[in-house]
Formats: C-alpha cells, sequence, structure tokens
C-alpha cells in the first residue's frame, strides 16, 4: 500500500504541477498563435534567443535571422518596388526587442544591398536607447537638438558605421509629442526621404505613449515586435483593434527571444515576473523617460 501509494503520489504531484503552470500562463511562446489570431497578417521572422554573454558564438545564428529577416521583407512587403521605404519599428510594451530589431535589421539591409542608402533613425524621445547600440553618449547631438536648433544641419546629426547611417534622438525633450508633431519634424524626415532609400524608425511602444502614432503618416509600413515568453497573450485584442483600425500601416509581425523548441536550437527557459494588466506602470515618463535609465 505504502509502494502504490507513493508511486501514485510521484506521477499525480508533478502532473498537478505541471498542469496548474499550463494553466495560468498567459505568455505567447510560437508565430503559431500570432498567425492563427491575425490571420491577415504575416510573421516575418524568428528571432532566437541567445545569451549576451557569448554573442561572439552566437553571431551567426543571429546574422542568418535578421538575413532571412531581410529577405521576407523585401519578399512580402515589396520594398524593391519603391524606391523610398520607410519602415516603423514598435511593440506593445518596453521588453520586447524592438531597438534590437531596429538596430540589426538596418545593419542587415546596408551591408546586404551596397546600392542602397540606409538610416537608422531614433525616435524614441523618451527612452533612447540606439545610443547603448553604437557606443556613444545619449546627449550626442541628435533629431531633439535639430528640432529645437534651427542653426543645426542634418550633415551635422548623421554617423556612419560600415555602410549604414544613424541620427540618435538626441537630449530627451520635455514635449515629444509636439515635436513630433511639428512642421519641423515633417521637413526634416522629407529631407531624409530624399537623400535615403530606405529608413528604419525606432519608436516608442504603441501602448503607453502615442508617439509611435503620430509618425504612421510618415511611414510605409510597420514591424511590430512581439517577445516569445515574455509579451502576454491579454495584449492582442489591442493589437488586433490597431490592425482594425489601421492605426498603423501594413503591420507584420517579428518573433522576438524565440527558444530551442522553435527555431535554431537554443535554449528555452527565461522566466519573467511581469505583471501585465491594462494599468500600467513601466516607469515610461511622459516626459523624461525611465527614471531607472542610467546616464551613459
Amino acid at each position: 500500500l505504502f509502494y502504490f501509494s507513493s508511486i501514485l503520489l510521484g506521477v499525480f504531484i508533478p502532473l498537478a504541477i505541471i498542469y496548474f503552470i499550463f494553466l495560468f500562463d498567459d505568455r505567447i511562446h510560437t508565430r503559431k498563435t500570432l498567425e492563427e489570431y491575425f490571420k491577415s497578417s504575416f510573421v516575418l521572422a524568428e528571432i532566437p534567443l541567445f545569451d549576451v554573454n557569448k554573442i561572439s558564438q552566437n553571431r551567426s545564428i543571429i546574422s542568418e535571422a535578421f538575413r532571412m529577416l531581410s529577405a521576407n521583407i523585401n519578399y512580402i512587403l515589396n520594398l524593391d518596388k519603391k524606391k523610398n521605404n520607410t519602415i516603423l519599428v514598435t511593440s506593445t510594451i518596453k521588453g520586447e526587442g524592438k531597438t534590437f530589431i531596429s538596430v540589426n535589421l538596418a545593419k542587415t539591409i546596408a551591408n546586404t544591398d551596397l546600392n542602397k542608402k540606409v538610416l537608422l533613425l531614433g525616435c524614441d524621445l523618451r527612452n533612447p536607447q540606439i545610443h547603448k547600440e553604437f557606443n556613444i553618449f545619449k546627449d550626442e547631438i541628435g533629431i531633439t537638438d535639430y528640432l529645437m536648433d534651427q542653426s543645426l544641419t542634418i550633415e551635422k546629426l548623421l554617423r556612419k558605421e560600415d555602410n549604414l547611417f544613424y541620427i540618435t534622438s538626441g537630449k530627451i525633450p520635455p514635449n515629444p509629442n509636439q515635436l513630433l508633431n511639428s512642421n519641423q519634424f515633417s521637413e526634416f524626415l522629407n529631407k531624409l526621404k530624399s537623400q535615403f532609400d530606405t529608413i528604419i524608425i525606432d519608436t516608442t511602444p504603441s501602448i503607453l505613449v502615442s508617439d509611435a502614432l503620430l509618425l504612421t503618416k510618415y511611414v510605409d509600413n510597420t514591424i511590430y515586435c512581439v517577445r516569445s515568453n515574455y509579451t502576454r497573450n491579454s495584449v492582442l485584442p489591442y493589437i488586433k483593434d490597431l490592425i482594425t483600425q489601421e492605426k498603423f500601416p501594413k503591420i507584420s509581425f517579428v518573433l522576438n527571444g524565440v527558444g530551442a523548441s522553435q527555431a535554431y536550437g537554443y535554449k528555452y527557459g527565461y522566466q519573467y515576473g511581469y505583471k501585465y494588466n491594462y494599468k500600467y506602470s513601466y516607469n515610461y515618463g511622459y516626459t523624461y523617460g525611465y527614471e531607472d535609465e542610467d546616464k551613459s
């Protein structure tokens, strides 16, 4: 009786734990969830999860994933049919990898097609992150400085790494919405479109502030970042409303942080403690960004 009870409990208890884990799991894990929910939108690529401490070992796999993303963009979004292409990259909340996607996609396009002039534009004026990818200071002159100082020229803002041109956001302003909605910004972007074949715009998460929505009138396509094992299913109706109401032009998805059970042989096991509902408090400041953001 003791042996039988022990075996029964040894089977029942793990099964019960696994059942309750799956019962309360509200995170998106695979592209199948996106494809079933958004039948009219494409999943352009899956970007594998990797260890930032072993980036050199993972570089070839990451590069291949972004080459696939670039190829799918050209094929599905028909970028080659139009000389000037502007792509907005956004997400729902902080931490889904929109800046990582923006930077690496821009680098891949620039280094794949040497005949194209590619520009990466940092339009997250509240919580800029692009400067970290290029190892420069946050307060280097950028978009904000140009819009507030008419003596600056675009040439002073442009920086270049390999074949990619990029412009950072500059100093964090007290009025990001007004700047992005100004005639000066419209003229600024039109000048850039006349100089570059492809422009990748990194902007704010869409649900936290309205900055990303202000930029939609300037762009041709939208890449919407979702993070595997991080983004919750509860945001899917919100994203569907964006598509139904056509608030963003031509939304396609990138699934970031995909693990071993889905793609590229990577371990699957990030665990996050984010609580998610529609009362957001991710320290995404309405004027000066994240309070815990470093100054570098």
